[in-house]
């Protein structure tokens, strides 16, 4: 049975969702234009879980919607969060099924770069932690930082002390070679500094990630630099797990570094 809400719309009782939800995840935009015609604040409207119709659309890859949604008179905006205080273009680049095209289309509509979820994590930080596979990240990420100019070390303005562990250390302890050579590759080795390329090092050498490695200690990652909070370094574990190869390569690497600071 439908319930009112206070914008003067239908409701399903279960998911809270207005006819207009269901216009944009459908891709019908006739429909879509006669509901706004008739109720203009229903483009605000949110179901239960803090999503708007722009952020069903967006979910749902209705590209040719968004920019009547995002421009409806009712509308909370192209940023407008979820429960979860994520903006629809950063629940796009967690989700394997949205399309990069509609991230791409968010952006051109004004998506914030900068927006901050609930946990302190940026849009980088989505792409990098969601579901999609280690290509298709990669493929975001070299957009992410090389087009949209955002910072390969993640986060986001205003997310405060609370944030996710950095992208590259999550790549890394993935597994995912591809995204660690863009991270490094597009942040132009910031995404390295400050602790977390010997973390990422430390996680390659634990994995048993050698062309990974190879990228970080390209990189400028010390492979003799205790990593944070695990009271070793890479050479201690690549010791620890008797990888006469990923010795060897750390070997050079440190031997390299100590022949540039003699």
């Amino acid at each position: 049975m439908p319930q009112r809400a206070a914008d003067g719309g239908a409701r399903t009782r279960d998911t809270h969702e207005a006819p207009l939800h269901f216009a944009a995840e459908g891709g019908a935009e006739g429909a879509a234009r006669a509901l706004l015609a008739a109720a203009p604040a229903s483009a605000g409207a949110v179901d239960r879980a803090g999503r708007t119709p722009l952020f069903a659309a967006a979910l749902a890859n209705r590209e040719p919607l968004l920019p009547l949604l995002a421009g409806a008179a009712g509308s909370r905006g192209v940023d407008a969060p979820d429960g979860r205080g994520r903006s629809p273009l950063q629940a796009c680049l967690a989700y394997a099924t949205c399309r990069p095209a509609t991230a791409k289309a968010l952006l051109a509509l004004g998506a914030g770069a900068g927006h901050c979820d609930a946990e302190g994590g940026g849009l980088l930080d989505a792409a990098v932690a969601g579901d999609r596979r280690p290509a298709d990240k990669a493929f975001l990420v070299r957009y992410l930082v090389g087009e949209a100019g955002l910072d390969a070390r993640g986060g986001c303005a205003g997310g405060g002390a609370a944030r996710p562990p950095p992208p590259l250390l999550v790549a890394a302890e993935a597994g995912a070679k591809e995204v660690v050579a863009e991270l490094l590759e597009g942040g132009g080795g910031v995404a390295a500094r400050g602790g977390v390329g010997a973390r990422a090092l430390l996680a390659a050498v634990k994995g048993g990630h050698f062309e990974m490695a190879v990228s970080l200690l390209a990189a400028g990652v010390d492979p003799s630099e205790e990593a944070a909070g695990a009271g070793a370094s890479a050479m201690d574990a690549a010791r620890d797990a008797r990888a006469p190869d990923m010795i060897k390569l750390l070997g050079a690497a440190a031997a390299k570094r100590a022949a540039r600071a003699a």
